[in-house]
């Protein structure tokens, strides 16, 4: 077991998805840290 995980991302429209991501984090680590990318880091993203 790890103390801290690091999740990182833009988590624009937040979903199952990234709840899973979290949910095995914790299952692996005693705490995590989401960190959130800045609005200009979201709008490049490719939507395709």
């Amino acid at each position: 077991m790890h103390d801290v995980g690091l999740i990182g991302g833009t988590f624009d429209r937040f979903h199952a998805g990234h709840l899973a991501l979290m949910a095995t984090g914790l299952s692996e680590c005693s705490s995590i840290e989401a960190w959130v990318t800045a609005d200009s880091m979201a709008q490049s993203k490719d939507h395709g």
